[in-house]
């Protein structure tokens, strides 16, 4: 993804919280979580970092 990027994550119940659930999120609840990349920040370490297109 890009800087300005933006996706929608949808996550099952199953791989987020279960039938467990957590403070206000219902048991079996599936999660919608709408993400924007707002800037990239090089790593203090310097670690070189594969970029993975598509």
């Amino acid at each position: 993804m890009r800087v300005g990027g933006q996706r929608l994550v949808i996550v099952p119940p199953e791989l987020a919280y279960g039938k467990k659930g957590v403070q206000e999120i219902p048991p079996n609840a599936t999660i919608e979580l709408d993400i924007e990349l707002l800037s990239i920040k090089q790593s203090p370490f310097g670690t070189p970092v594969k970029i993975v297109e598509g």
